[in-house]
């Protein structure tokens, strides 16, 4: 069409689009369940861990994928645990996964990773920064906020049909003890046998600063695709700060070795990172939005 004189032009009039037909709310909905007294934090080897599972499971399933958990043993020795508050040294993965154009098959067939973890510290453990203060970690932001992303891109990607690829959705559990649950699942027969187009990680989505509007992301140069669409998109409205090195720190680190694309996003720490104060109420959903609205644009552009 002739009005759309350069890319850039294009893909903000598709995000305008995009945007007319989509809701902040539903975010919402999944963090203030995650971060629900209830839940406790969330902590790994927890009871409050398999309600959040659940949780996460019955929402992908509900989509038609194939779901299944995935029980792995990880150590944590820092939990704060509070007198006759059972643990174990189990923690689970919830994977789904929603075939697309290659009949019910995804083995061997390109398949997209897009992953979350949702594990929070609980009561607090050696990497609390509320150093003597008890308390729920409720983890809004970390990773909340990066587990509702998720799952509003498998609802959009669900009811979208046309993709090349299949998609894989990976919430991980044992990452703040060090990685567990993303190493787990890269090591699965069913990952090791994926031909993968990406893989995509979502941690601390939350808090876009109103005005600077800055996404920190790592991974942009390890696909042509990638490569194209941040940089014809770079500053309407969010800008990017590109950053590697946060790659082998993330649950992207398992897949580095295999020389696929990855592609971490977060809206980096603050000063409720790993403290009791982050909680719901300080979510910023509209700048949660404009990520959505990026990552729908991504995933158009690499996927069909």
């Amino acid at each position: 069409m002739y009005f759309c004189r350069t890319m850039k032009t294009c893909l903000a009039i598709l995000l305008l689009l995009f945007a007319l037909n989509t809701g902040a709310q539903d975010f919402k909905k999944h963090i203030v369940f995650l971060t629900s007294d209830s839940l406790h934090g969330r902590a790994p080897g927890t009871g409050d861990e398999v309600k959040a599972a659940r949780y996460i499971h019955d929402q992908l399933q509900a989509l038609k994928c194939m779901v299944r958990y995935q029980s792995f043993v990880f150590r944590d020795s820092s939990r704060v645990i509070p007198a006759g508050y059972g643990v174990r040294d189990t923690a689970v993965n919830v994977a789904a996964y929603m075939p697309f154009g290659h009949g019910n098959v995804i083995i061997n067939d390109s398949t997209i990773i897009i992953s979350a973890h949702y594990d929070h510290l609980g009561f607090g453990s050696n990497k609390s920064l509320d150093i003597g203060k008890k308390g729920i970690h409720p983890g809004a932001d970390d990773n909340a906020s990066g587990v509702a992303l998720m799952l509003e891109l498998a609802k959009w990607i669900y009811a979208n049909k046309g993709w090349k690829y299949n998609f894989v959705f990976v919430a991980y559990s044992g990452h703040e003890a060090g990685l567990y649950g993303s190493d787990y699942f890269s090591k699965t027969d069913i990952c090791k046998r994926l031909k993968k187009r990406a893989v995509i990680n979502f941690d601390m989505e939350g808090r876009l600063d109103s005005a600077a509007k800055v996404l920190r992301v790592s991974g942009a140069g390890t696909d042509s695709v990638f490569y194209r669409v941040f940089h014809s998109l770079d500053g309407q409205p969010l800008h990017f700060n590109y950053d590697d090195e946060n790659i082998p720190h993330s649950d992207l680190k398992p897949f580095i070795a295999e020389n696929v694309p990855l592609l971490n996003l977060t809206t980096g720490t603050h000063d409720d990172y790993h403290r009791i104060t982050d909680t719901e109420d300080k979510i910023n959903y509209p700048g949660m939005q404009q990520i959505f609205l990026l990552m729908q644009q991504m995933l158009t552009a690499v996927g069909r």
